[in-house]
């Protein structure tokens, strides 16, 4: 059965409601975890997520497999949409947590980072396991105590150090009351992982408020730090990084590391190896930068395209009118050739016309004389005997064929 009861949680700060499953199915780790905080740090005194059917304070929490979802503190009063159990899975948690608080990794671990800080000429040499750190505040009275795992003095600028071994899921409120209260007594607090799993709620709530760094005394920081008589972690932290799309991605690095190159933030009262939130503000520059030269590049690339479509126009242009001039010449010439041709034809025709008709007029006159009749005259006419068209032959009053002297019909 799905552990999301609530659909639904209302968001006073903004007035409006916040769709559960949307938000859950969609958010990233760092946006989840951070808000996680926000709602637990705000929620006895100015809740910003509410239950939308009783209007209580809810909190956010996840199961072994990392199914988030929303849900009423424990002894919060009643509701329609509560589920009622023997031990609900924070219950569970805490009596996991519990169990394993003393156990024998737990105590072998914190004694042997203890003796290594001995060692370590970094740090003061009194150094104190489980001691009760009272509340500093004006009237010297104490009214609130923690039992550190480790307490230490950093040499330089005479730091408090206390020192806070993970081996097991912690409540977030938990972990936000701890460095509450360190912070408030201006103590430095390490949470130091025997194992750390970036998978766990636990890891990614003290590592996403600490600048995503978190501490993991492991296998090698263990021989580095008994080698060299020096207090070593292997410092896992998130870098973000700049994809091929612009999009930012996140993965886990790790360094290993002594404490002369850790960062005090004197604020928060952390410490981290890895100024992360710094890489990620360069990331977000540079995405921008990269954003800005691409569009200059594509408004370059689009006046360079623009030119060469004028350029192939343009020259296609020149071409359509250099083969429209030399079809004009071609027509031009071929007309030339033509009326040269047609003139030279007109007068070889006139000239054997006219050597015809200074023939005929010879044979004619030359018949005229002989037979004493005068020139022929009128239209031509068709030759029914011979099929002849020639002006005819005039003898006096009768006209005659000259090709075959029939005697044409008056």
């Amino acid at each position: 059965m799905s552990v999301r009861n609530m659909k639904s949680v209302f968001m006073p700060e903004d007035d409006k409601y916040l769709d559960a499953n949307e938000y859950l199915d969609h958010c990233d780790d760092d946006d989840f975890f951070k808000f996680r905080r926000r709602i637990e740090e705000s929620r006895k005194s100015n809740p910003i997520a509410l239950c939308d059917v009783c209007y209580q304070a809810v909190v956010l929490r996840g199961t072994t497999d990392r199914t988030k979802y929303f849900a009423h503190p424990k002894n919060s009063e009643d509701c329609p949409i509560k589920v009622t159990s023997q031990f609900t899975v924070d219950e569970l948690l805490a009596m996991q947590f519990n169990g394993k608080k003393e156990s024998r990794a737990h105590r072998e671990h914190k004694n042997l980072i203890a003796g290594i800080i001995r060692k370590d000429t970094l740090f003061e040499d009194e150094v104190a396991i489980e001691p009760t750190y009272r509340e500093k505040h004006s009237f010297g009275v104490a009214k609130r105590w923690r039992r550190p795992d480790i307490s230490a003095v950093y040499k330089a600028g005479n730091q408090n150090v206390v020192f806070e071994l993970q081996i097991s899921t912690t409540f977030l409120d938990v972990i936000i009351k701890r460095e509450d209260f360190y912070r408030e007594n201006d103590t430095y607090i390490v949470w130091v992982f025997l194992d750390f799993d970036p998978e766990k709620f636990t890891s990614l709530d003290i590592s996403y408020a600490n600048r995503a760094n978190a501490f993991e005394f492991d296998d090698v920081a263990k021989d580095k730090s008994l080698k060299e008589g020096r207090l070593f972690l292997t410092c896992h932290y998130r870098v973000p990084h700049q994809n091929d799309d612009l999009t930012i991605g996140y993965k886990w690095d790790s360094v290993l590391a002594d404490f002369s190159e850790l960062n005090f933030d004197h604020l928060s009262k952390k410490i981290y190896a890895v100024d992360t939130e710094a890489i990620l503000a360069n990331v977000k520059q540079d995405i921008a930068d990269e954003k800005k030269n691409r569009a200059e590049m594509a408004r370059l690339k689009k006046i360079q395209d623009e030119e060469v479509q004028e350029k192939i126009r343009l020259i296609i242009e020149d071409e359509r009118e250099r083969q429209r001039k030399e079809q004009e010449l071609r027509l031009s010439r071929l007309r030339d050739t033509n009326r040269t041709s047609n003139t030279s034809a007109f007068d070889k025709q006139s000239t054997r016309n006219s050597y015809a008709n200074r023939r005929s007029s010879s044979i004619s006159s030359s018949f005229a004389s002989a037979s004493g009749v005068s020139k022929s005259f009128g239209d031509t006419r068709l030759c029914t005997n011979c099929g002849v068209r020639e002006t005819p032959r005039k003898i006096r009053s009768a006209l005659f064929c000259k090709n075959c002297t029939y005697a044409f019909d008056q």
